[in-house]
């Protein structure tokens, strides 16, 4: 089991059962999506949202401008707004693609 914790400006994975720190991974601010997930977690940042798996590997990486909020259409879906010219960016939670309205 990981436990993925969130302070200032990165993330750190921690092996529960060692008791050791396996990653730090350096982001912009950062902020949990708070969902039950099992096998992932998907962090937001001031630029954008990026999703690891438990095993510290970057699933993908979303990059935006400044980040002003976000939403969950559902499970799959993120909505990130932001400050830029389309202001709003749908993506699949699965595969971090973006999708079209």
């Amino acid at each position: 089991m990981v436990l993925v914790i969130g302070h200032d400006s990165a993330l750190s994975f921690v092996d529960i059962a060692s008791c050791s720190r396996s990653s730090v991974r350096p982001l912009d601010g950062v902020k949990f999506i708070p969902r039950a997930w099992h096998d992932h977690v998907i962090v937001l940042h001031q630029l954008g949202a990026v999703k690891f798996d438990l095993l510290c590997n970057q699933n993908w990486s979303i990059t935006t401008d400044i980040v002003r909020g976000w939403d969950l259409l559902s499970e799959q879906t993120l909505v990130l707004r932001h400050q830029g010219r389309a202001q709003e960016i749908l993506i699949d939670i699965r595969s971090g693609t973006t999708i079209d309205r």
